[in-house]
């Protein structure tokens, strides 16, 4: 495995790239952060319309100020999509639903055309029921059909909801998991806690995909320590996450763009994990 979740690191795309050091380049450093936000989210545009993307994500937005929905964030979205065209997973499991609910089903659609059939298993969960049945309304307005193998739940209690994700990802074996919202009425780490649970019972391989939660970002280290597992970790937090070392196995690269005026919001994490078992 490379440096690079996407390969070498000298051709990475902009969506992943690393920030300009606050101490190195003092004077110029937020000018910097800027020039390398716009970069991406040229470099993102490109990439989202190549894949049709594009006008469907800019068509699921037009309604959020009056839904209360987010806006579609461009890097993000190319970001998931780059990443599940990588690992192409059997199982995809995503935490909290949105855009990129949508970036998923689109990707399950032209996954489900390639191979004349619905071989890829997918599941949204969402604690808000509204919220969840508004995005997928919204999915169908935009894209049409929605993908039978794109399931969605509506969480209830906590141990239903352990219970549906644990027998949805034991028989995975590439299980993606999208983390970019909280779940649980029990949650202490942002979302977490809920993966902390489901991968105890994955026997392959897993890659866990966290966006903007810090402190699910912080945890994650402590965690893979707890459960002893071999992997590797692509960040851009770059703030002293750890107390101890963590394994020898793990690679950690640090990232960063926009660390000074979103830095809760341009934060990513992506560990891949070998073997859980």
């Amino acid at each position: 495995m490379s440096t690079s979740p996407i390969g070498d690191s000298e051709k990475t795309p902009p969506i992943f790239y690393d920030a300009v050091k606050l101490e190195e380049e003092p004077k110029f450093a937020h000018n910097f952060e800027w020039y390398k936000l716009l970069s991406a989210n040229n470099y993102s545009v490109k990439e989202l319309k190549k894949c049709n993307m594009l006008d469907k994500l800019i068509e699921f937005g037009d309604s959020y100020t009056e839904e209360s929905q987010f806006p579609p964030d461009f890097v993000k979205c190319a970001r998931l999509h780059k990443l599940l065209q990588l690992f192409e997973p059997s199982h995809i499991l995503e935490l909290g639903s949105g855009t990129s609910t949508l970036v998923i089903s689109n990707y399950l659609k032209d996954k489900n055309k390639e191979t004349s059939g619905e071989s890829i298993q997918s599941l949204t969960v969402e604690r808000s029921s509204d919220w969840l049945h508004l995005t997928i309304n919204k999915i169908k307005s935009v894209i049409g059909d929605y993908p039978v193998n794109h399931k969605y739940y509506s969480h209830n209690t906590d141990e239903e909801t352990i219970d549906t994700l644990e027998k949805f990802s034991e028989s995975s074996k590439t299980l993606y998991i999208y983390l970019d919202s909280v779940v649980l009425d029990e949650e202490k780490h942002q979302g977490l806690d809920l993966v902390e649970k489901i991968i105890s019972n994955v026997t392959g391989k897993v890659v866990i995909h966290i966006d903007v939660r810090t402190t699910a970002i912080q945890e994650l280290g402590p965690m893979l320590n707890r459960h002893n597992l071999q992997g590797t970790r692509y960040t851009n937090f770059i703030k002293p996450i750890y107390t101890k070392d963590i394994r020898g196995d793990f690679q950690l690269v640090k990232r960063a763009f926009a660390r000074f005026y979103w830095p809760s919001m341009t934060y990513y994490t992506v560990a891949v994990i070998d073997s859980v078992n």
